[in-house]
């Protein structure tokens, strides 16, 4: 008899191990749209426009003239802990200046294809998708234009 119960526990734990085997593992989820948009960009554009013309412009990242280097980031951070949105804030550094940062609103992150629309108050406001951030915000009498890469 002890025959017969080792081939019955060699044939089971042949089959379990049979069976472990061909277990599909599962795919590891794809991260969250603020943890896949989250992290430090740096800006090649930037552009205002607002009430006063003589105050607007449009420009190139990084920029040097006469010994002033003008460059910038986009720090985009998960908000809320929610992992539908995120919040901006742009930092332009010139040399021999205190830096100027602005904090954008809270933006929305909807899945569009691989990419995610940026949106606030139901407005879509650019564009990201890990790797670009394009943003074109304009509240009131002033328009901010960012566009910016991971670092």
């Amino acid at each position: 008899m002890p025959k017969k119960n080792s081939m019955k526990q060699l044939l089971l734990f042949l089959i379990g191990l049979v069976l472990f085997a061909s277990c599909k593992k599962e795919a590891e989820p794809e991260p969250v749209a603020s943890a896949r948009v989250a992290g430090t960009y740096v800006i090649s554009r930037f552009a205002y426009t607002g009430p006063v013309a003589a105050n607007n412009f449009n420009i190139t990242l990084p920029q040097s003239a006469s010994g002033v280097t003008i460059s910038g980031i986009l720090v985009a951070d998960k908000f809320n802990n929610r992992d539908d949105a995120v919040t901006v804030k742009i930092t332009l550094k010139a040399t021999g200046q205190q830096d100027s940062v602005t904090d954008l609103e809270d933006f929305e992150l909807k899945a569009n294809g691989s990419a995610y629309d940026v949106i606030y108050n139901t407005v879509k406001h650019g564009s990201a998708d890990g790797t670009n951030i394009n943003i074109d915000y304009a509240e009131a009498n002033q328009r901010i234009v960012v566009v910016a890469k991971r670092q």
